[in-house]
């Protein structure tokens, strides 16, 4: 699921350096400058800030992205992406992302897109996504954990 995810991310990324208009690059720059001024929150911190924090990073993205003028992308890729992000709430070590500065990344991920230097920002993303594999790792792990435990039976008059 996260390779189609990554792989549709950047065709969608070049279609929006490709169709982009004036009014996409100014809706990036403002939501870029929104997202700065929300500081990412340690693992074991506020949810509600959490949650403040994923809402501004999901619409840097979708602001980014928007210029594919493609709302079947858009749409394909809020539906993986939502699956991906709610295996993140759900199983990641969130502590292997603190060390990372998302802020610096969006930047140069955001410059590089509104300078339509599309081999730049491809590679960008293709760093900003393998920065985040020690989290994909621990996401694996529980999974891998929580399926060699014994199925627990429900009860089924309960239900």
């Amino acid at each position: 699921m996260l390779d189609v995810y990554q792989r549709l991310y950047k065709l969608t990324l070049g279609m929006a350096m490709e169709f982009g208009d004036e009014a996409w690059e100014e809706r990036v720059v403002v939501q870029l400058h929104r997202s700065a001024k929300v500081q990412p929150v340690a693992p074991d911190g506020d949810p509600g800030v959490r949650e403040l924090w994923q809402r501004n990073y999901w619409e840097l993205h979708g602001q980014l992205l928007s210029g594919c003028n493609s709302p079947l992308m858009l749409q394909l890729l809020g539906d993986i992406g939502f699956r991906v992000e709610r295996y993140v709430n759900l199983f990641a070590e969130l502590a292997h992302d603190a060390g990372r500065d998302v802020g610096v990344e969006h930047r140069a991920i955001v410059e590089a897109a509104l300078a339509r230097d599309k081999p730049r920002a491809i590679a960008l993303i293709g760093e900003y996504f393998a920065s985040a594999q020690p989290m994909r790792d621990s996401i694996h792990q529980a999974l891998d954990r929580a399926e060699t435990r014994p199925a627990r039976r429900r009860n089924v008059a309960a239900i």
